[in-house]
């Protein structure tokens, strides 16, 4: 009799135990794969990061360079330009590597560069978009990290993306500025050195102003950063 009674709860209980065995790895699973997404998206931060720096290093020089054109409007020529850029460098391309290579072969052409270089602003969003539309980043228990890494990822990007924009539309206008004295000049003259008036200047001045803005909102975004990369480096262990 005991044994008709005993051997249906030890089936029931072996059931209950290979389930909750089951359910268990399964958590611990999850644990994991969340563990390992948020240390890509870390990895992601760490690279954005390193893209910031270097692109308020270049801020920075353009800040200098158009500072010195105001400061010197109706002196400055290329040679002090050209040496300005060659020891504070902003304009750049990409190498195959995805390396950072400042120009500083001098001609008119770059000469017109210095003053409407605009410097785009394009870290990257792939990981924490692909976590946002998954719905893993909601599964993220502390509530402070998914405030800065939400914060970073909209409101401090559309910051710099917005004042980047404004630069660009100033660059826009001292292009068009280069192009309509150009069209009217009877020499073959840079504008820059033969034409500088008071829209130039006034260009300039609006440029200035929005470079400063835009090194405060990088300088912002930088710290959220690695406010961001110190949580995770506590809170969660790298991918082995």
């Amino acid at each position: 009799m005991k044994k008709l009674i005993a051997e249906p709860i030890f089936i029931f209980l072996s059931v209950l135990g290979s389930l909750w065995v089951d359910g268990y790895r399964e958590e611990l699973n999850e644990k994991e794969e969340l563990n390992n997404s948020i240390i890509t998206l870390s990895n992601e931060i760490e690279s954005n990061l390193d893209y910031s720096k270097e692109h308020l290093f270049q801020l920075k020089n353009m800040l200098y360079l158009t500072e010195y054109l105001l400061d010197n409007f109706m002196t400055y020529d290329k040679n002090q330009i050209r040496k300005i850029h060659e020891n504070n460098p902003f304009i750049h391309r990409f190498s195959e590597k995805n390396k950072v290579v400042y120009i500083k072969k001098f001609s008119d052409w770059s000469d017109k560069n210095y003053i409407y270089w605009a410097n785009a602003w394009e870290p990257d969003n792939i990981f924490f978009t692909s976590l946002l539309n998954s719905g893993e980043l909601l599964k993220i228990k502390n509530k402070l990290l998914i405030s800065e890494i939400e914060s970073i990822y909209t409101k401090q990007e559309e910051r710099i993306s917005g004042t980047y924009a404004l630069r660009s539309s100033i660059s826009e206008k001292i292009i068009q500025w280069e192009i309509k004295k150009s069209i009217n000049q009877k020499h073959n003259k840079n504008p820059i050195y033969s034409s500088r008036d008071k829209e130039l200047n006034v260009l300039l001045n609006w440029r200035k102003g929005l470079l400063e803005q835009s090194i405060r909102a990088v300088e912002d975004y930088i710290l959220s950063l690695n406010n961001v990369v110190k949580i995770i480096s506590n809170e969660y262990k790298k991918i082995d």
